[in-house]
């Protein structure tokens, strides 16, 4: 079972993994559309055809099931009492998108977990907040006996011709919290990656 220690956080800030007694915040957090128009954070979870096909509520069914099983889907970030921010990352082989998307195709052997996706609550956004995230799931990858946790994160000024908001984090942040540039997958975007087994 996970801890229920806290994660590393900035100070007025708790981090914890999203364990089934904290699902409620999630839903507080992502409010009645699910964040990202009803993605509720299904994107990356299931085959590109499969997201496409399916609802909202199916989207929802889903992250709750992996919320409520032994392996918390992802972190997420208080203050004052209230659910502010939330990360994504699991093993990689728990994203069916990267296992089957063949621009996200492994760049070596290494067993990783993957950041998938940010929620940030818009009034703790440009704080700082992502670059800590990162610090408390490298702690929890680690706490999990993962031996490495890796991202696609977008360059800042490619955002206005990416179609997406960033929400898969930005390259700055994953630098300053001590992520490496490895490789670029075929579409130009970076691969950083923790390594956290000396």
């Amino acid at each position: 079972m996970p801890s229920s220690d806290p994660l590393p956080a900035p100070p007025d800030f708790e981090v914890y993994p999203v364990t089934s007694d904290r699902w409620s915040d999630l839903e507080t957090l992502f409010g009645p559309q699910g964040a990202f128009m009803g993605c509720w954070c299904a994107y990356w979870r299931l085959r590109h055809t499969d997201f496409q096909s399916s609802s909202s509520v199916e989207h929802k069914a889903l992250l709750k099931e992996r919320v409520e099983s032994e392996h918390p889907p992802g972190l997420i970030a208080y203050t004052a009492g209230e659910p502010v921010a939330w990360v994504s990352v699991e093993p990689r082989d728990r994203f069916a998108a990267f296992e089957h998307a063949r621009v996200y195709q492994p760049v070596d052997d290494t067993p990783v977990w993957v950041v998938s996706c940010f929620y940030l609550r818009e009034d703790v956004r440009g704080t700082g907040l992502t670059t800590q995230l990162l610090d408390a799931v490298k702690e929890h990858v680690n706490r999990s006996g993962g031996q490495a946790v890796e991202g696609y994160p977008e360059d800042p000024t490619d955002l206005a011709d990416s179609g997406t908001p960033g929400f898969m984090g930005l390259a700055p942040a994953f630098d300053h919290a001590g992520f490496e540039e490895i490789a670029r997958l075929s579409n130009g975007r970076p691969v950083y990656r923790a390594d956290l087994v000396e």
